[in-house]
């Protein structure tokens, strides 16, 4: 795990690290595609995924990316287990998949 080394040298869990990525929606007229790079993301590791939209915005277009992109995923995207979240009552601690460094 390319994370790991530097991870656990700083004291982090690499388990607890969110792989973030941001990608374009390139063409509205090919939805699969889309889809396909997301698949790719989410294979590679990435959890949390930021979809940029291109303007013109067509109308309507949160509900299509829902629709269209998303709904069509959902076997494959699952909400995120809360971690260590910092606000009042919060008493999670996930330690699920906690590689030993």
């Amino acid at each position: 795990m390319a994370l790991c080394s530097p991870s656990c040298e700083t004291g982090r869990n690499p388990a607890e690290i969110t792989r973030s990525i941001v990608l374009p929606v390139v063409c509205y007229d090919r939805p699969q595609h889309t889809r396909h790079t997301i698949r790719a993301a989410l294979d590679g590791g990435f959890s949390h995924t930021v979809l940029e939209l291109g303007a013109p915005y067509p109308t309507g277009v949160a509900r299509w990316v829902a629709d269209t992109v998303i709904v069509p995923l959902a076997d494959e995207i699952t909400a995120p287990e809360p971690r260590n979240r910092r606000w009042p009552g919060n008493t999670h601690r996930s330690t699920r998949n906690s590689p030993q460094c």
